[in-house]
């Protein structure tokens, strides 16, 4: 009996860290990427003043909810990694134009709509090297 249960332990702990490891109680790098550059691919192909209100539609549900998700985990991970929003304004408090020397410039680098934001992430994969 003892090892009947030791055994489905096994087994049980094994399959958690393997569904862990393809990302299935989190996103993971790769599934960030994917998604939110198809989200970028979609939105870019309209072009002019309606590119700045278009919301692209997502193909799935499961698409959908990444997307959704595309500013908020590239926040999200800028605020673990110890990165703040700075802003070279020329009415930006001295402490923001400081911060816009090392950390994303709102004012420079970020579109203009906070919810377009997580094109920037995007973007930085692409450029060190990550193209698709």
């Amino acid at each position: 009996m003892g090892v009947l249960l030791a055994l489905l332990l096994l087994v049980g702990i094994g399959s958690a860290g393997v569904a862990a490891y393809k990302g299935m109680f989190y996103v993971t790098g790769s599934q960030y990427y994917e998604a939110c550059w198809e989200r970028r691919a979609k939105e870019n192909t309209v072009k002019g003043l309606e590119s700045f209100s278009y919301k692209a539609e997502a193909d799935n549900p499961s698409q959908a909810a990444l997307w959704a998700r595309c500013t908020h985990i590239m926040a999200e991970s800028m605020d673990n990694a110890g990165f703040t929003i700075g802003s070279s304004a020329p009415q930006a408090p001295a402490d923001a134009k400081a911060l816009a020397s090392v950390c994303p410039d709102e004012y420079n680098e970020m579109p203009t709509a906070p919810d377009r934001w997580y094109r920037v992430a995007v973007e930085a994969i692409e450029e060190s090297g990550a193209r698709r």
